[in-house]
């Protein structure tokens, strides 16, 4: 019974999620794209878990207080039930990866566990270990209204409300204090430097919005390029990454710096062509890239740096490249809505007939 059980959760799983694995499988798997660079980078030490997770502050270095006393006072909660010691467990488990705690350094000199690498960024185990304690917190609050009178669950809901929204509301009032009253100096500026990033900490307005577009977000910008396009993660030593970044339109031997109109899924440029040449833009190629030229689609070829490839004749040319998604893709989508709302009908019938 249990193998059947755990085939039926499989496969529902994968009905489930059909329409990301397959654009992962033909988008990513079989495609030669780089990816960001392997490691166990912005490691945080428990001391500073503790420290950040105390002054409940959304970031990314803690869990904050109501999570964090769950993670401190759950086990009374969770001895009586085996499954919700697992829950627990999980939570404690997932705390303890996002930390330096785990010796990570041992891990990162074994090389048969390299592939490990690819988590990056070991606080995002925190997102995992504060889904599990907030399932110990909820079952910790419930607990608070058993056996009690009804004003009785009036008062303690009307506790709970209070100081969910006292913590709430103390967890982002550093951010809003920062946007209502800002500081100018951290005001995002005009840049005259074409590979500039984002700077921590920058405040944006209606005023400076379209500055925003000036500048190259913080990390990874070149994340997920097809390695033909670039083969390293340092834009300043990569001529080709350089290039699709400051939008050069090769016209044969001739390099010109133009303006893309964008709009929703969709990047234009205009052309105008003397004679017949072959025109590369500054577009990368993947699986579903489609390209139209004047409002026709027509077949396209993949540059020496990954970007999309014309041979036209002479005349002047709308070229508009767009992501199309095949129709697998829709029908996994389709096949995923379906069984979300046949678990919800299940659901409710199960609710109705007890």
């Amino acid at each position: 019974m249990r193998w059947a059980a755990l085939a039926k959760s499989v496969g529902l799983t994968l009905l489930l999620t059909a329409w990301m694995i397959y654009p992962f499988i033909t988008d990513y798997l079989k495609s030669d794209l780089g990816t960001p660079l392997p490691g166990f980078s912005f490691q945080y030490t428990m001391q500073e878990f503790w420290a950040a997770s105390l002054e409940n502050s959304a970031t990314n270095r803690g869990i904050g207080i109501a999570l964090l006393t769950a993670a401190l006072l759950g086990w009374y909660f969770v001895k009586s039930e085996r499954r919700e010691r697992i829950i627990y467990a999980l939570g404690l488990t997932f705390m303890v990866l996002s930390t330096s705690l785990f010796p990570y350094s041992v891990l990162k000199r074994v090389e048969s566990l390299s592939f490990l690498q690819v988590i990056q960024f070991p606080y995002r185990f925190s997102v995992y270990s504060s889904f599990f304690l907030a399932i110990v917190l909820s079952l910790m609050i419930t607990r608070l209204f058993d056996n009690k009178k009804n004003y009785q669950r009036v008062v303690t809901l009307f506790g709970v409300v209070s100081v969910a929204s006292v913590l709430y509301f103390n967890s982002v009032t550093f951010m809003i204090d920062r946007i209502s009253d800002p500081d100018p100096n951290v005001m995002l500026r005009e840049t005259d430097d074409r590979f500039a990033t984002v700077p921590q900490g920058a405040v944006l307005d209606r005023a400076n919005y379209r500055l925003l577009f000036n500048y190259l977000v913080l990390y990874g910008e070149t994340d997920y390029y097809p390695k033909r396009s670039f083969a390293n993660n340092y834009i300043t030593t990569n001529p080709d990454a350089q290039s699709i970044i400051l939008h050069h339109v090769k016209i044969d031997e001739k390099v010109v710096e133009k303006t893309p109109v964008v709009a929703p899924n969709e990047i234009t440029y205009q052309v105008a062509l003397k004679q017949k040449a072959t025109v590369d833009i500054p577009v990368i190629v993947y699986p579903g890239t489609t390209v139209y030229v004047n409002g026709k689609n027509v077949s396209h070829e993949t540059s020496k740096r990954g970007t999309v490839m014309l041979k036209l004749n002479k005349g002047t040319y709308k070229i508009t490249t767009k992501y199309e998604m095949s129709k697998v893709y829709y029908g996994a989508l389709f096949v995923a809505l379906l069984n979300w709302v046949s678990l919800v009908i299940v659901g409710v019938r199960k609710c109705y007939t007890r």
